[in-house]
């Protein structure tokens, strides 16, 4: 049977932790998911309005780190289906920046974190990596798991931490990088969209094959 041409993405965004709430900067350190942001979660997936999917996704995908793994699980919780972490989707690596306060940042390095702030694409934490990298790990892996899939129009969902669930957001939505702190503040932490899935899809950053 011939593969499809597209698949379905049900992309969502891990809960929030103590240190979103202190405003320190959260790469991929094991931090424990707060009580409220587990509610939240809970809550978001029972009124995301993606029932309809939530028995035809055959497989929910998350980074390794503990806190991608609990949020995934309860993904497949709700519509009965596997998980599997991969390194390819981890959170973007902030380096020495890890844990320290928005705040101390900008007062202490000014110059290199206003610029952070003003195009994240190329600029990376000291010991870190940048947003473009993340960006184009994940958009590589994401278009292995789709090709991997024997299903003719597979469903799948996605859990990402914040930075990774906004770099792939404003790849989904031809939107630049520097735009990751408006899709941050959103709130969204649910999207659903379909990908072309032939290889050319996802080959090339800043070119989405949307349906």
């Amino acid at each position: 049977m011939a593969k499809g041409s597209h698949a379905t993405i049900v992309l969502c965004k891990t809960c929030s932790t103590s240190w979103d709430t202190e405003g320190r900067v959260c790469g991929r350190a094991e931090i424990p998911p707060s009580g409220e942001g587990l509610a939240e979660l809970t809550i978001t997936l029972r009124d995301a309005g993606v029932e309809s999917l939530r028995e035809s996704i055959g497989m929910v995908y998350c980074a390794e780190d503990e806190l991608s793994k609990r949020c995934a699980k309860i993904m497949g919780s709700s519509c009965n289906a596997k998980v599997k972490a991969l390194s390819s989707y981890s959170e973007l690596d902030v380096g020495l920046w890890e844990g320290v306060l928005k705040s101390d940042l900008n007062e202490r390095f000014p110059r290199v974190y206003t610029t952070w702030v003003d195009d994240p694409g190329i600029v990376a934490p000291p010991d870190g990596e940048s947003l473009s990298t993340v960006q184009g790990r994940i958009l590589e892996q994401l278009g292995r798991s789709i090709r991997k899939s024997k299903s003719a129009h597979p469903t799948f969902a996605l859990v990402l931490r914040p930075f990774a669930f906004a770099v792939l957001s404003c790849w989904i939505e031809n939107r630049p990088l520097s735009e990751i702190w408006d899709i941050l503040d959103e709130g969204s932490k649910i999207r659903v969209f379909s990908l072309d899935r032939a290889p050319a899809g996802l080959e090339q950053v800043g070119s989405p094959k949307i349906a």
